[in-house]
Formats: structure tokens, sequence, C-alpha cells
């Protein structure tokens, strides 16, 4: 974020007259003081609307605004690539899919509404709500519950700010407890608003899915295929919970307590944390956001914290959380862009290329996010604190950071150092080995948008000729 203070003082034309005669005196001072403060180091902020990191192709005015004249081919299933004014080209690795629908809601009839997206379709009626896989159809989620409820469709501001088409169902659990579905690329958001302390509870959805086995996380349930090893159907994640001034809560519950072994269904139950409800800080009324999300195509991060053990996996999260007292300890986010290994790309043919990523709510103050470089290779699934890779003590870039909103890194010389080493599997900086980020400022938490997050996905921005 870049902000300018400009303050005129204008004394013009004094007259001044004395006794024993008139004189006049004319004192025209003009005094201009610009004061100019960048309280950015080498970062960008962008409003929620025109956000590059929201999972779509840029729009028309997007392009203009980065000087795209034309999209060109791109790189794979998370990339979109553009020709520039001055004939360079610029290529976006998102760290997640890329949603090339408008994935709006509409009615198809009275009480039954559908959202196209490119990888995942969605349906909302008045019994259930239905995520299918695009790709695959035997992949899906049936979220359903006892008493019919009647659909609205709504344009409802999500606890990320994003104004969303959204499926509302009034008073679902208790008296202006409503929820709110809305489409993300891999599924649905749902959102609980809870009018006050005395209507928090905990809260449960039927769910219908494939045959399955879940493998539980403090951060997810992972539904994996029953009759093949190793595939991933869907993923249930933890909620997390905002008040109404921006305060979150990442220290929530999410549970399978039942299965119907008849139809194959599950209860899902959700409860929040105790000491953020109960707080006298929280402002009510509060909402919680669960992701129901099917599979899908990411780039690896892996999150990893020093008071969890080394069975504890946080690497499918829709959230990387930072800062040195988090309640799983001090936080850190590894990443990669596996992608960058496919592509041919002359080291100094790179002209620029910076890590973008969300910040998803305020900070009490402003706080510095700095980038290391890892200098050996890790586990995207099992890396934990205490099998963290080397790294790099002195630091590649940082940004400082107070509003929500985008903020880019300029790694240039590390990514140039890592095509340059292409080939080379013992060498320092390289793809496979990639950078992580932490918190630099003591006693600050932030909650940072994931691959797996579906509303924002960090990206890797090239500029080549």
């Amino acid at each position: 974020m870049s902000s300018f203070g400009i303050k005129y003082k204008n004394r013009v034309n004094v007259l001044q007259e004395q006794d024993g005669g008139i004189m006049r005196k004319v004192k025209l001072v003009a005094v201009i003081v610009i004061f100019i403060t960048v309280v950015a180091l080498m970062s960008c902020v962008s409003a929620v609307n025109d956000s590059i990191l929201q999972g779509f192709e840029l729009s028309s005015s997007q392009m203009r605004n980065r000087n795209h004249i034309e999209q060109v081919k791109a790189f794979g299933a998370g990339s979109t690539a553009y020709i520039n004014k001055d004939g360079s080209k610029t290529i976006y690795l998102n760290a997640g899919l890329i949603e090339y629908s408008q994935n709006v809601i509409t009615e198809k009839m009275q009480g039954y509404y559908t959202s196209d997206g490119t990888h995942v379709k969605k349906n909302f009626s008045k019994e259930e709500v239905q995520i299918k896989s695009q790709e695959n159809p035997g992949n899906y989620i049936n979220i359903f519950w006892e008493e019919e409820k009647e659909p609205l469709l709504v344009k409802h501001v999500n606890s990320f700010g994003q104004k969303m088409d959204s499926v509302c169902y009034k008073n679902m659990f208790g008296e202006n407890s409503d929820v709110y579905f809305y489409s993300t690329v891999y599924g649905v958001n749902s959102e609980i608003v809870i009018p006050n302390r005395e209507a928090v509870g905990k809260y449960t959805f039927n769910i219908s899915v494939p045959d399955i086995f879940p493998q539980m996380s403090l951060d997810y349930i992972l539904l994996k295929n029953l009759y093949e090893e190793d595939v991933n159907l869907s993923m249930l994640y933890m909620p997390m919970v905002v008040d109404s001034n921006g305060k979150w809560s990442n220290s929530n519950k999410i549970e399978l307590i039942n299965k119907d072994m008849k139809d194959g269904t599950y209860i899902v139950q959700f409860s929040l944390d105790e000491e953020f409800v109960n707080s006298e800080d929280t402002e009510y009324p509060i909402v919680m956001n669960q992701s129901f999300y099917l599979d899908h195509y990411s780039e690896p991060d892996n999150s990893v914290f020093s008071q969890t053990t080394d069975e504890d996996k946080h690497y499918l999260t829709p959230y990387m959380m930072l800062g040195d007292d988090t309640a799983k300890g001090e936080g850190y986010a590894l990443i990669r862009f596996e992608s960058l290994e496919e592509m041919k790309i002359d080291p100094e043919s790179i002209v620029s290329a910076k890590y973008y990523v969300r910040n998803l709510y305020d900070l009490p103050k402003k706080s510095v996010v700095g980038l290391y470089a890892v200098t050996s290779d890790w586990c995207s699934i099992n890396t934990t604190w205490r099998s963290m890779p080397s790294y790099d003590e002195k630091r590649v870039a940082h940004v400082l950071i107070e509003e929500k909103g985008d903020y880019c890194f300029d790694i240039t010389d590390l990514v140039k150092q890592m095509f340059a080493s292409t080939g080379n599997e013992v060498a320092k900086y390289s793809v496979r080995n990639g950078f992580f980020i932490k918190s630099e400022t003591s006693g600050v938490n932030m909650l940072f948008a994931s691959g797996d997050n579906g509303l924002f996905t960090p990206c890797l921005e090239l500029i080549i000729r």
C-alpha cells in the first residue's frame, strides 16, 4: 500500500497600513508542502473487486490497467498469459485452478438454482445443495437437511468483503441465524450468521458422498476413494469464524459424528472456538465460514507450526496462518510452483518475477512479512516444524502489511537463479526448493489465502522478453 498526503498552505496579498502615510506591502508567499509516505516496501494493494487473485481470467479493464493487449496460450491448468504493449509477455501462474465461467447463480425454475462453473457444477434447492465435478460426475457432495427450506437468490457480501451471488436459507439454525451458500472454483462455501452469543451452538449438516474413507486432521476431513488407494475425492475444512469488526479465529472444530451405513450419509458437525465466542471483544453478529470442496489441482504449499506434532498435517487448508503467537504456535508457510519445471525460459529473458498473495483481514498495526529462499527439498504433505528444510537466513524480499488486500514480493533474482539451475538436482536454489514466508512483527497473527482457498489464490507473475 502507498499513501499520499498533500497539504497546501497559502499566504497571499498581505496588506499593511502604517500611521503617517499609506504604505502597501504586498507579500505573496505560496508554500506547497507535499508530504509523501510510502509505507509499503515492494508491495501492491488492490481492492477486493479488482484483485487479480480471484481465480478468473483478467477482465478487459484489468488487462488495460496492466498494459496487456492480447491473451495468448497459457502454460497449464492454473495459468494465463498475455502480450504487453511493449512486446513482452506476462504469465500468471496461479496456485489453483482458473475459473473460465462467471460462476454466477441463476434460477432454473421456482425454488431451484444452479451455477455452472468450469470445474464444478452446483445446484441449490429446498432440500439440498449439490456439488458435482464437471470432469468426473461420479464425484460429488450433497449437503442436505431434514425440513425443506425455501431458497432465496440474493447478493451477499461474504466475510471476505466480496459481493457474491448467494442462495440464502432463512432461519436455518434458529431465529435470524441464516445460512448463505455461494460458488467457488472448487465447490461452495457456506456462511452461517450467528446473531448473538446466546445463539451460539453446534451446527450440523447431513452430507452424502461416494464410497469413501475419511482421513482426519486438525484442519480438515479428507474424503478418500474407498477402492482406489491415494485417490482423494473431496475435502471438508475446519471452519473459520469472523466477527463484525473483522476479528477472526481459526481454532474451531469439524467432526464426522455419525454414518448411516444403509445410504452412505454422514453427519458433519462444526463447533466454534469458545474463547472467541465468549470474549467481550467479540462483536456480534458473527459469521462461520465453511468450505465444501471437491478434489482439485493446486500448487504445493504447506504450513508448519511450532506447537503441533509430527502427526498433525496442515497441507490442506484454505488459509496460510502466519505469526509468532497463533493457536498452533509460530507459523510459517512453505511455497513452490512446480509448473515452472515445465517451462523452458532463459533466465536472462526474465524482466521481473513477483509473488502475489491475499491478506484477508486488516491487521492491528503495520507488520513485516519476510520471504526466504529454501535451499533443500521438502515434502508438501509430511513436512512439519521439526522437519523444516534448510534455508538462507538472508531475506530475499519483504512487504509491509496493514490493510486487507493483495501484496507482492519481488523475487526476480531468486526466480532467475531457479531457472539457471534447471537440471541440477543438487542446486541450492531450485523450483523444487521454492521459498517460505513468515511474519517478522511480534504479536500480530495474519491470515493469507492459500492455493486451496477457492476465492483467492496466490499467484506468481512473470514478465519475459
